[in-house]
């Protein structure tokens, strides 16, 4: 992907196994931070979180960054497993969660998220096979442009959740053949 300037972008992935994590999440976590003008003491701030939220089986976070230098990311996409206690409406209870997901501005529209939500059920396993289900929350009166992206691709609304925020669902159907595909909740 090259971006609206001249450099390059690649997508990386971050695993709690990810040899260089210690140096990339705290970047990745300050785009966050950037993004979305988090306060220093919000939960969303919190490194601790993060990397709770990342040992988790399955947890990944997916960024664009430019290939020179990626340790500067652009764009992030932060998923972990989630187990619903209310099932979805099609009787699934497990999901890969999106936690958070943002592109810095000048990198918008250019179809970072829909490639990093691709990313995100693309390990390279070829076991992996079959459907998987996606889940993310949002809040159309805070993030329009999130509802908006989200309704054109097909994502379902499930269940609203107060305070006008709702959670939302993909299906991601896998062909037996495909090489990539979302990995086990397990």
């Amino acid at each position: 992907m090259t971006t609206p300037g001249t450099e390059t972008l690649k997508i990386f992935t971050l695993t709690c196994a990810s040899p260089d994590l210690a140096k990339r999440l705290p970047r990745v976590l300050s785009l966050s931070n950037t993004v979305f003008n988090a306060d220093h003491t919000s939960k969303y701030a919190s490194l601790r979180l993060w990397e709770t939220r990342l040992s988790a089986p399955a947890a990944r976070i997916v960024y664009f960054a430019p290939v020179l230098t990626p340790d500067h990311p652009v764009a992030f996409l932060f998923a972990h497993p989630r187990i619903h206690t209310q099932p979805l409406s099609n009787g699934v209870s497990e999901s890969l969660h999106i936690w958070l997901a943002g592109v810095l501005p000048e990198y918008r529209r250019t179809g970072a998220l829909a490639r990093m939500v691709s990313a995100l059920c693309s390990d390279g396993d070829p076991t992996h096979t079959g459907v998987r289900f996606l889940t993310v929350c949002t809040t159309p009166a805070v993030f329009p442009d999130m509802w908006t992206w989200l309704k054109r691709r097909g994502w379902q609304h499930e269940r609203d959740l107060g305070d006008g925020k709702v959670l939302m669902s993909l299906k991601q159907e896998v062909a037996s053949n495909h090489l990539a595909a979302c990995p086990p909740m397990h």
